[in-house]
């Protein structure tokens, strides 16, 4: 959805423009928050770093989005997580300030963010159901329908595929399941003929997936 067509528009025509490539962090766990964004363009991963160094993604968002969330406490709020661009991101930035005041004076501003926000909360709750799951192949496969939900494009002949690049590392982080696993069920999974690889992209077949028993 493109953010003009929302509510948020109204905090882009002051906005400047900030570009983020592949890879690149946009925000720092513990850091002040200084500025807010508009995700316009692109996906962005929220993640956290454990006691060993590995990432655990928390959540991943797409445009058109406000980032980071702690920007919409009303009192002053460290960064809680990571973020880093999933993708190339291009963004509109602003203060937390004028957030604060387009909200108070735009009810349909509100509505929408608050809207937003409860979607994001459905996605999370989702994703951690899923993760309760004690069999590797049905977390991911949880992972999976979550991904052909929220993230994927159209139906081409019983495929959808994935908005951005997944990778087993990507599928480790989100799940908490080693990559080596992730590598083993994946090519399990690809030798049913319910994913198949699109380099970069991966594309999930819909029947397969819906027709997919979990352990019991």
């Amino acid at each position: 959805m493109n953010a003009s067509l929302t509510p948020l528009r109204t905090l882009l025509t002051k906005a400047r423009n900030k570009q983020y490539g592949e890879g690149q962090l946009i925000f720092y766990a513990g850091d002040e928050v200084t500025e807010a964004l508009v995700l316009t363009s692109g996906i962005v991963k929220v993640y956290d770093i454990d006691s060993k160094g590995q990432e655990k993604v928390l959540q991943i968002i797409k445009s058109p989005a406000i980032l980071p969330l702690d920007c919409l406490f009303a009192a002053n709020h460290p960064i809680g997580w990571h973020y880093a661009a999933l993708t190339n991101v291009e963004t509109s930035a602003f203060s937390p300030v004028e957030l604060h005041s387009e909200m108070r004076k735009s009810p349909d501003l509100s509505i929408y963010i608050l809207n937003w926000l409860a979607v994001e909360s459905h996605e999370l709750l989702v994703r951690i159901n899923g993760m309760s799951k004690s069999d590797v192949k049905d977390k991911i496969i949880t992972l999976l329908r979550f991904l052909a939900v929220y993230y994927s494009g159209p139906l081409k002949r019983g495929w959808r595929r994935i908005e951005f690049p997944v990778t087993h590392q990507l599928i480790a982080d989100i799940t908490g399941v080693a990559r080596e696993s992730v590598t083993i069920h994946m090519g399990h999974l690809q030798k049913e003929k319910l994913v198949r690889s699109r380099r970069p992209y991966l594309e999930i077949n819909d029947e397969h997936l819906a027709n997919y028993k979990p352990t019991e």
